[in-house]
């Protein structure tokens, strides 16, 4: 028996240990090869930079969103929002972007939910597995008499037929989740190895079963695995935890909660038993340029004309995307609306008679290579003249700060210091504290991804006169956004935390001193994270920090046109 437990004990340490880096290693592959199969199903580098940089940054943020008879319940940003944000955007790409189909399956399942935590709630007690399965049953039953009531049999699309399996596959993984997990008062929701794989493993061989044919059977293993142990666990085993007094988060263990965790499980899993097929993926414009480098190393001075036209055109065609205009083909009319000299459509037009002879000369080679470079430095400097400069972005997110943080912090203060020493000595640990200040830390972040989706600027850069973009000039989308934003979340806690632990100290009356070194602690993290930012805005060809670089976004100043680029012949 001591042996026994001594190998279950191994066993769990070692998922504990290799489960995640596995993991993220899977999605790494999905994400960024070559033929990129992820992008098939939904699971872009788009993706991979919300799990993963959102994911770990997202985790020291927690969005208080319950509160109950002095309990606070929150919700972690890395552990659980983002996956579950990110399984309902693939749920609705799985249903043909019908909103109408993921109500129609997510809505009788929040039904049974309610009911159930109604149960649980009146009787103290779990619910037995019997009432648990009858009840998901008969919501399902609803579910199928309205569907076949409102939609007539000759109207049904393939999606609409995939409502009901979806249903009862996410209802599967629901309840296999709450029989493999329970509430420990004062820790929160556990389960145990290998316990909680068997969740995400029923999503995903019903995923499999239910999408081969479509090839997004990974993509729904990951929100089905995502969503019913979100429910299966998190919400129908909160009740007991409310028996004292406790602030607790869904998700709140980061990358290592199950939230977090089974869906990229059941991701895994799906991938072992469906093997999406190669899509061929475009290189990027400057691996043409490498392209031919390469090719003239090697001598082969034929070749290298081709590949720095083709180079040249697709950084045209991208330029052209990027700033709104419409495509243009390759010729005189490729550079039509661009702000650039006419003699620039003078070396474009040596450069295609070059790549038309192909002559087996180095110096022309040469040439070519020299032109291809040419042009990518004057589309850089086209975009460098568009988008705002790190200073007018540094003060925007200066102002943003300071209108959505120091009311806040200054109640904070004022409350804070307004107590008696032994009161201030107490309050760090007061629920109604720490929620105050996680409010403080996370409620900013949401208000710039959410004025970024919504109008391409947040209050700071519309008083500066700027404008978050995505390719083709068009407003970010939501993930987009809240991507840009993740590295904010860094000196955003970490001005609500020092700040607050600031006040705390010299209300307690521990010393001027040490009240300066924590404010001066605080300054320098924000500081140093936010430098990094800074650097990269004030030193890229196109001027983007790392969320930016993640999301696929810039920041551009409002107003005209830029100045007209010269080439040098």
């Amino acid at each position: 028996m001591l042996v026994a437990d001594l190998l279950a004990d191994v066993l769990d340490l070692l998922s504990y240990t290799v489960l995640l880096p596995v993991l993220l290693a899977v999605l790494f592959l999905v994400s960024w090869q070559a033929w990129r199969p992820g992008s098939r199903f939904g699971f872009d580098r788009t993706a991979f930079w919300l799990l993963v940089v959102g994911g770990g940054v997202g985790s020291l943020a927690n969005l208080p969103i319950f509160f109950f008879g002095g309990s606070v319940l929150a919700v972690n940003l890395g552990g659980a929002l983002f996956p579950v944000l990110l399984s309902l955007w693939l749920l609705r790409r799985i249903f043909q972007g019908s909103a109408r189909l993921v109500a129609e399956v997510l809505a009788p399942l929040a039904g049974a939910s309610t009911l159930l935590l109604v149960f649980v709630v009146g009787t103290n007690d779990q619910v037995p597995f019997g009432v648990l399965a009858g009840v998901l049953a008969l919501f399902g039953g609803l579910l199928g008499a309205l569907r076949r009531a409102l939609v007539p049999s000759g109207a049904v699309t393939p999606a609409e037929r995939s409502v009901l399996p979806t249903y009862a596959l996410l209802s599967s993984v629901l309840g296999v989740t709450y029989v493999t997990t329970f509430a420990l008062p004062g820790t929160g929701i556990v389960s145990y190895f290998p316990f909680y794989l068997a969740a995400p493993t029923v999503a995903a061989l019903g995923s499999v079963v239910l999408r081969r044919r479509t090839g997004d059977a990974p993509a729904l293993a990951y929100a089905t695995g995502t969503l019913g142990v979100l429910v299966g666990a998190d919400v129908l085993h909160e009740p007991p935890l409310y028996t004292v007094p406790f602030l607790g988060a869904i998700g709140g263990a980061g990358l290592q909660d199950l939230v977090y965790l089974s869906g990229l499980v059941a991701l895994a899993l799906a991938l072992l038993l469906f093997r999406p097929s190669p899509t061929p993926v475009e290189a990027p414009a400057s691996t043409k340029l490498l392209e031919a480098w390469e090719r003239f190393r090697q001598g082969r001075y034929r070749e290298v004309y081709a590949p720095v036209l083709a180079g040249v055109e697709e950084e045209a065609r991208r330029l052209r995307r990027d700033l709104g205009l419409p495509g243009g083909d390759p010729g005189r009319t490729i550079f039509v609306g661009l702000p650039l000299s006419p003699l620039v459509s003078g070396d474009y037009e040596n450069l295609r008679h070059l790549s038309a002879r192909s002559p087996p000369n180095p110096d022309e080679a040469w040439r070519a290579i020299l032109a291809g470079y040419h042009f990518r430095r004057l589309f850089q400097e086209i975009w460098a003249r568009r988008l705002s400069g790190s200073l007018r972005r540094t003060a925007a997110f200066g102002l943003d700060l300071a209108l959505t943080m120091a009311v806040p912090l200054a109640l904070l203060g004022a409350w804070v210091l307004s107590l008696s020493p032994a009161q201030a000595n107490a309050l760090a640990d007061s629920i109604p504290f720490n929620t105050y200040v996680l409010l403080i830390g996370t409620v900013p972040f949401l208000i710039f991804a959410g004025t970024e989706a919504a109008w391409g600027r947040t209050p700071g850069k519309a008083l500066l006169g700027l404008r978050v973009v995505q390719g083709g000039l068009g407003t970010p989308e939501l993930f987009p956004a809240l991507l840009r934003n993740v590295p904010k979340l860094l000196p955003l806690n970490a001005i609500a935390v020092g700040l607050a632990a600031a006040f705390l100290v010299e209300a307690t009356g521990l010393g001027a001193l040490l009240t300066g070194t924590v404010v001066l602690a605080t300054i320098g993290v924000a500081l140093i994270t936010c430098s990094v930012g800074f650097f990269l805005a004030s030193r890229g060809p196109r001027h983007q920090r790392i969320g930016d670089l993640m999301a696929g976004t810039w920041v551009t100043r409002l107003g005209g046109p830029p100045a007209q680029v010269r080439g040098a012949s």
